[in-house]
């Protein structure tokens, strides 16, 4: 039988974790941290994930829309 080798540390803090907890999504992390009227400009490159994060976790509560004077660039506000 095989002996495990562990050795229990009792007067330390354990070290912090650096993954993100309970897998959240840093899109709801991100939207839940903006408040009525705040708004982030997104690449064209980054327009479909934006889109699809914005409808999951904002339902109906943003505006995504072509910046009026950049070119290849949208804007995502909250509205509600």
């Amino acid at each position: 039988m095989a002996r495990l080798n562990f050795k229990v540390v009792k007067f330390q803090k354990a070290p912090v974790n650096l993954h993100r907890k309970s897998g959240r999504s840093e899109w709801r992390d991100l939207f839940e941290s903006m408040e009525i009227g705040h708004w982030f400009e997104v690449d064209r490159s980054d327009y479909a994930r934006t889109a699809n994060a914005a409808s999951k976790y904002m339902r109906g509560r943003y505006s995504l829309y072509q910046h009026p004077t950049k070119i290849a660039t949208y804007v995502c506000v909250k509205n509600k």
